[in-house]
C-alpha cells in the first residue's frame, strides 16, 4: 500500500479537522439552551417568511388568466 503525497495529506488533514471542529461545535451549541432558545426563535421567523412568500406565490398564481376558470 502506497503512502499518499504530502499535499493531499495535508489537505485530508485539514478537512477532517475542520469537519471534526465544526461537528463539536454544532454538538455544543446544540446542547446549550440559550442557543437552543436563539436558533428556535430564528427557524420560526424563517418560518413565518417562507408561509408568507407562499401565500404571496399562490395568490400571484391564483391571478393568472387561464382557460377555463370562471
Amino acid at each position: 500500500m502506497n503512502a499518499l503525497p504530502l499535499r493531499p495529506a495535508l489537505i485530508q488533514f485539514t478537512v477532517v479537522v475542520t469537519l471534526v471542529a465544526f461537528g463539536a461545535l454544532g454538538i455544543m451549541v446544540l446542547l446549550d439552551p440559550r442557543a437552543q432558545a436563539f436558533w428556535g426563535a430564528r427557524f420560526s421567523e424563517l418560518g413565518a417568511g417562507a408561509s408568507e412568500v407562499a401565500l404571496a406565490v399562490r395568490s400571484f398564481i391564483g391571478a393568472l388568466p387561464y382557460p377555463g376558470r370562471p
